[in-house]
């Protein structure tokens, strides 16, 4: 500052009068102010100081070298007018998540700084420029998801194609290894069902598919491309809009035309100059019910033909007909900033009247229609005339929408949301039932022609992984994410498990991390440093965990049984995509077939019960319930020898020579006794 290098009191080379700084109050503890001023004080002997031609004077380090190019310098000359000058920025571009400015995205300095922020929150105050200091990437004040797609899809880009695979190829980990099922047996048991996300499910131990879940490692990107499983299920079975109409609200005087109105390939506007601007189209189509654990799904494509595009832009959802009018004008606008599942964030439609979601009013508030689900397209895209796809996934888990969409250009989610939760009646589709699409063209959008292509919809149920709860018995506090699913598996780079009031178990949680053993933070698997009792998370940047079917991975006693059952499950795949999973809270079995010394296992201390309670006359070891301890009750134990109340862990089951021995042993040993009975 002037004030402690050149004014009258330090040395006056460019003023001999004292100056003072007037913002911020208290630099010393402002290290991310939003302003710096300096004035010089009342009762001057001359007004200002002087700058000769070529002259120059140093204010120091005062900018913070973050992405932010945002610093104007106001100067207010001696006769008290203000000169403002714009900043030239010199040497080498910030690249974003280059978080400590250092010129180099790594892993040891940002990728810590932004996993030691993940889901945590910033203290009152805290300015653009130091939440990005601290991890924020995506420059709105939340260090989330979000933040950990963008910086794991940046640090590929910076460093090169097929960093992660370098990074990885550099770590001398063990070999690289996939969750999975340990037998056919458990494959066969993990049949499709409807989920029930808030029911108590009770399972018996003998009903639990035996398991065999590896330790976690990192999974070399490449494989992830053709296993990753999406919310669409396979088995969906499309079914065409037809019958579309102009909305006769949005442009009452001119509407746009309509070609191919009666198949599922129409065409709004006839070519000529905007002829499709500021237009919107609905079809009709028959009434989906949404059932917990199934969704519906809008797909298509749209070729843009004269646009030039400025704001509100093209723009289209699924809702119910609530009887009146078909205003499609009165569902426009945009998704609310939406939650990762955590917190804040609803599936909430905004009036389009300006692009700050923060300030426009609620659809439900202007239109009449408060249980719309609508898809947007970001005011400030870039649209090209091209041909672009078009997808849209409502999904219901419970009494909660989960709503998903791409949006112009392909299935990028991070430009407005990633995935949107609503729990509010108010804004779902009573019944959770839909019978119209709409579309519409906005104003700015200055549209000639939209030609769209095989608009669909369809009813499926959602392929997703499941957190699995366990709620009573010796094991209550579980939790494990399982693939229940048959022929689908999934690949996970990212978790997080929310319970808005507070159900989780810190000190119980096992972290993938945990089970690594104190690898370095970016090897691996890496908690999120603002997990508590609202949320835990983990993330993998250079790699990822693939559950294939029966696959679990085990979180420790990470729930509190004494909490509310009101957790939310997502996770997140290594191309960006958030996906929510089920929840399922089970009963903990009490006994096991086999297990005689109740222990919750069956192994060969039951074995040796069973031997020394062998015979007619005692009910020891009786696992048919037939009165006796006999080679029945053997053939029991034999059966689910290596069981436990959870999935097994690595080396839980017997090696083939250990089990073998135990086998082998007592039907000698029954042999022998037999033999003795009968003599």
């Amino acid at each position: 500052s002037i004030s402690a290098t050149s004014d009258g009191d330090s040395g006056g080379s460019f003023d001999s009068d004292v100056w003072s700084v007037t913002q911020p109050a208290d630099p010393a503890n402002t290290p991310f102010a939003t302003q710096l001023a300096e004035s010089e004080n009342a009762g001057a002997i001359t007004v200002g100081g002087t700058l000769a031609s070529n002259g120059s004077i140093n204010l120091g380090n005062v900018w913070q070298k973050t992405i932010f190019e945002d610093v104007s310098v106001n100067l207010t000359l001696a006769d008290n007018t203000v000169f403002t000058i714009t900043p030239e920025y010199t040497g080498a571009e910030i690249v974003p998540g280059d978080f400590n400015g250092d010129g180099a995205l790594d892993i040891a300095n940002d990728f810590a700084t932004l996993m030691s922020n993940l889901h945590g929150a910033f203290p009152v105050g805290t300015v653009g420029a130091q939440a990005y200091r601290g991890g924020d990437l995506t420059t709105n004040g939340l260090v989330n998801f979000n933040d950990f797609a963008a910086f794991r899809e940046t640090y590929d880009e910076v460093n090169g194609v097929g960093a992660f695979a370098a990074a990885v190829g550099a770590v001398p980990e063990p070999s690289t290894v996939a969750l999975t099922g340990m037998a056919l047996a458990a494959l066969g048991l993990a049949s499709r069902r409807r989920r029930q996300s808030c029911a108590n499910v009770g399972a018996a131990a003998s009903d639990m598919p035996a398991m065999r879940a590896s330790s976690i490692r990192a999974l070399s990107m490449g494989v992830f491309s053709a296993l990753a499983a999406t919310m669409i299920s396979a088995s969906a079975l499309a079914a065409p809009v037809t019958g579309w109409q102009v909305d006769p609200i949005l442009e009452p005087t001119n509407p746009a035309p309509i070609a191919g109105a009666a198949t599922a390939s129409p065409t709004l506007g006839d070519g000529s100059p905007q002829s499709a601007a500021n237009s919107a189209m609905f079809a009709s189509f028959p009434a989906i019910t949404l059932a917990d654990g199934e969704q519906i799904t809008l797909t298509g494509s749209v070729t843009l033909v004269g646009t030039t595009p400025s704001a509100n832009n093209l723009r289209w959802g699924m809702f119910k007909d609530d009887g009146v009018a078909p205003d499609t004008g009165g569902w426009r606008g945009y998704i609310a900033e939406a939650s990762n599942g955590g917190s804040g964030g609803n599936m909430l439609v905004r009036n389009p009247a300006g692009t700050d979601f923060a300030t426009q009013t609620f659809m439900s508030t202007t239109g009449g229609r408060s249980a719309a689900l609508a898809a947007a397209v970001k005011s400030d895209a870039d649209l090209l005339d091209g041909t672009y796809q078009i997808t849209m996934v409502a999904a219901r888990f419970g009494n909660e929408m989960e709503l998903r969409g791409s949006f112009i250009g392909g299935t990028d989610f991070k430009d407005v949301y990633r995935s949107a939760t609503d729990a509010d009646p108010a804004r779902i589709p009573a019944g959770f039932q839909f019978d119209r699409t709409g579309f519409l063209s906005g104003g700015g959008l200055n549209a000639d022609q939209l030609a769209f292509s095989n608009i669909d919809v369809s009813k499926s149920d959602v392929s997703s992984l499941t957190l699995r709860v366990t709620t009573s018995g010796p094991q209550a506090g579980k939790m494990e994410i399982v693939n229940n699913e048959v022929g689908a598996s999934f690949n996970m780079s990212y978790y997080q498990v929310a319970s808005p009031l507070g159900a989780l178990n810190l000190g119980g949680w096992n972290s993938l991390d945990d089970q690594e053993s104190g690898d370095p933070v970016g090897v691996g698997w890496d908690e999120a440093g603002g997990s508590s009792g609202l949320l835990i998370s983990e993330g993998n940047l250079l790699g990822s965990a693939l559950l294939a079917p029966a696959g679990v991975a085990n979180l420790g006693n990470a729930f509190d049984t004494a909490g509310s059952q009101d957790l939310r499950f997502h996770y997140g795949l290594p191309d960006g995509t958030l996906l929510r999973g089920f929840v399922e809270y089970v009963s903990g079995p009490t006994t096991l077939p086999g297990d005689f010394d109740g222990d919750l296992d069956v192994d060969g201390a039951d074995l040796t019960k069973w031997k020394n309670e062998f015979g007619p006359a005692n009910s020891g070891s009786d696992a048919d319930n037939d009165g006796d301890s006999d080679g029945n009750d053997f053939l029991i134990w034999q059966r689910n020898l290596g069981n436990s109340a959870a999935a097994p862990a690595a080396g839980a089951v017997p090696e083939p020579s250990t089990a073998m021995m135990l086998l082998v042993a007592p039907l000698a040993w029954l042999a022998a006794s037999r033999r003795r009975l009968v003599s």
